[in-house]
């Protein structure tokens, strides 16, 4: 493939948001009761469904001809359920994620903290601070924890400022900055906590773009076990979400073979060929999955 056929080739390929837009209707209307919730790697699903898309689609007027109660206008949405979920999953995954400026606020708090910790254990050995004021000091990560700690030494600091004030490489300003820092984290901490309706509202979204996206391939799994059922090779076509799942395969035929008759007993009629348990399970198939 050249650079252009593949700079083309791109170009031509949907975007998540928009299938998204296209499925979002289904989405807010699928009756709560049918809603499943997510059980596999989205992105391994997603993957797998796009792969199988166009294999399926060669499959497509066989199934329209011999499966006349299948619903094929989901089947032709199972990209557009793919890219959907994949956008869903997206919006999930980040709705509780720092932005860009919560997280510089996250990491000046830290490196602030243990700079300031150290000059107060510095000024706690030369017995200018009383070790006392460290008591409650934690080190733990957290929005929450670090504004507490930051406050501590912060404050230790300005308390004694008169005693060590010459003799510490923390400035004052440094220490007015350290809490009103602690106090940004703790705001954020707070509007952080608050946000988990956000949250619940990405999963239920995710949830619910998931089932479509199953519905609808195990709808054309169930299709193509019918049509490949001689060839055996439906899971081959389009595989299974599920790791360590296949489709359905056909049972073998065991040959059954009946006890030896009493001398001049004939063979009970009841006793089944495997030539006929074969047919049986032909013919029970042709009905297919999808017939009234």
């Amino acid at each position: 493939m050249t650079i252009s056929n593949q700079e083309a080739s791109i170009s031509n390929e949907k975007l998540f948001e928009d299938a998204y837009g296209r499925i979002e209707p289904e989405v807010v209307a699928l009756p709560a009761q049918r809603v499943r919730r997510v059980n596999v790697d989205v992105r391994s699903a997603v993957a797998t469904v796009l792969a199988a898309v166009a294999r399926l689609l060669t499959y497509r007027e066989r199934i329209i001809k011999e499966l006349p109660t299948f619903d094929v206008a989901r089947f032709d949405k199972l990209e557009d359920y793919a890219l959907g979920l994949s956008h869903a999953d997206t919006l999930h995954s980040t709705a509780l994620k720092p932005t860009d400026e919560q997280k510089a606020v996250f990491e000046e708090g830290i490196e602030l903290r243990d700079v300031m910790h150290a000059d107060v254990n510095v000024a706690i050995r030369r017995k200018f601070i009383d070790s006392a004021v460290l008591k409650d000091y934690e080190g733990l990560v957290g929005y929450k924890n670090v504004a507490s700690d930051l406050q501590i030494v912060a404050q230790a600091l300005k308390t004694n400022w008169a005693k060590i004030e010459g003799k510490c490489a923390t400035s004052q300003a440094e220490v007015e900055h350290a809490l009103k820092l602690a106090a940004r984290l703790l705001r954020i901490a707070g509007q952080r906590e608050q946000s988990t309706e956000a949250l619940d509202q990405a999963t239920d979204t995710r949830n619910r773009a998931f089932t479509l996206l199953a519905e609808g391939y195990e709808d054309a799994q169930r299709a193509l076990g019918y049509l490949r059922f001689e060839q055996d090779d439906a899971n081959d076509i389009a595989p299974a979400l599920y790791a360590g799942r296949t489709a359905t395969k056909k049972a073998p035929k065991v040959e059954q073979v009946p006890a030896p008759a009493p001398s001049g007993v004939q063979a009970s009629a009841a006793t089944v060929t495997a030539g006929d348990a074969a047919k049986t399970g032909t013919d029970d198939a042709k009905n297919g999955p999808f017939m009234k």
